[in-house]
């Protein structure tokens, strides 16, 4: 009994307790200090970005400030203060940032120096031969430098003519040929008017 006394008492006093919290709250009546704005959630004036400060847009964000990357895109061309610019160099202007790079395609030549044989011994005829050889990256707008491998083989003929054999020492070494910046695609954001 003396359990089931403590119980109903302490429900009765918690229940007592929070209906005081609950009904001896009421609202704020003094207004908002005037160097503070409203929440945006409750207030009916519009929520501006000052005049003069900076906008940075980073299009690869999946929202920025609750527009889609496509709303962002949309922007462009119109009467917004928003436009793409290819310009040919490495970098863009001042005041632009960079959104892309275009690679042009980039031809590497070398000359591949090998020794061979011809004849029966003991008159084997050593000769070095050249060929030309060469790879060429590939062109577009890239993240990553385009490249295209080579091996380049540099293998004379140590041997004359009518030896008993032919023998070249040389390199063989794998070499890359790296694309180069042509364009850049640069995005201007003019200041709000």
């Amino acid at each position: 009994m003396k359990n089931k006394i403590l119980i109903l008492s302490s429900v009765l006093f918690f229940g007592i307790a929070i209906s005081y919290i609950a009904f001896g709250w009421s609202e704020p009546t003094s207004s908002m200090p005037s160097q503070y704005s409203t929440p945006i959630n409750t207030s009916v004036e519009a929520q501006d970005v000052s005049e003069g400060k900076p906008v940075v847009a980073n299009l690869n964000a999946d929202k920025l400030d609750g527009y889609e990357a496509s709303d962002l895109l949309a922007l462009v061309g119109g009467s917004q203060p928003a436009e793409f610019v290819v310009t040919e160099g490495t970098s863009c202007p001042a005041q632009t940032i960079l959104i892309a790079t275009y690679y042009g395609p980039k031809t590497c030549t070398w000359t591949d120096v090998k020794c061979s044989s011809s004849g029966v011994s003991p008159n084997i005829e050593c000769k070095t031969t050249f060929t030309d050889s060469s790879c060429t990256t590939s062109a577009g707008w890239f993240q990553n430098v385009p490249t295209c491998n080579m091996m380049k083989v540099w293998i004379p003929c140590s041997g004359g003519g009518g030896t008993s054999s032919c023998s070249g020492s040389g390199s063989v070494k794998n070499e890359t040929c790296s694309g180069v910046v042509t364009y850049v695609l640069c995005l201007t954001i003019d200041a709000p008017e």
